[in-house]
């Protein structure tokens, strides 16, 4: 299969020496299949340079600076694709993990609740907009998203519904103190 991406990448350096956008958006698929995501980095930002209102670049450049962990660099890119389209659902979770990983609760909440708007959400995203509450100590809105979460998932994921589970019994207790 290297070998194959490897043919790949040599017939496009061959066809085109000068590369528009959409070779480099393809030539970006290839390396990261290859798992070479600062090469797919550096094709990416050189498709951006020459189609700026193209979304689907912005937006895999966004995905591909959320892989290498560069947190700000992807909500940059995924906020601009989210200017021009509100409703890019893919972005709208983008946009979420990003700030989720990059420990900024609040605008992943943000983020998740425009996300809302377009579709229902997933298991994943109820468990991290639990998360966040809880992290932000809401408990009400901890317990709310948790039981939501676990309603979704019914036990898919067995570590999260486990890690739901205690913090729902620590959260009750918190909230039982309270009243």
């Amino acid at each position: 299969e290297a070998k194959q991406y490897d043919a790949a990448l040599a017939e496009l350096d061959r066809l085109e020496p000068d590369p528009d956008a959409d070779s480099l958006a393809l030539r970006a698929d290839i390396l990261i299949a290859r798992k070479k995501p600062d090469d797919a980095l550096d094709a990416l930002r050189r498709a951006v340079a020459l189609a700026p209102r193209r979304l689907d670049l912005r937006e895999g450049l966004g995905r591909t600076y959320l892989e290498k962990k560069d947190y700000a660099s992807a909500q940059k890119e995924l906020q601009a694709v989210l200017a021009s389209d509100r409703d890019n659902v893919p972005a709208w979770k983008d946009l979420s993990t990003a700030y989720y990983l990059d420990g900024n609760c609040p605008a992943a909440l943000a983020a998740l609740q425009e996300l809302e708007r377009r579709e229902p959400l997933s298991a994943g995203a109820w468990f991290v907009r639990a998360t966040c509450y809880d992290k932000l100590k809401n408990v009400p809105e901890a317990i709310a998203a948790y039981e939501k979460f676990r309603e979704v998932d019914q036990g898919r994921d067995f570590n999260q519904d486990w890690q739901a589970e205690q913090r729902l019994k620590t959260l009750r207790r918190i909230q039982d103190k309270k009243h």
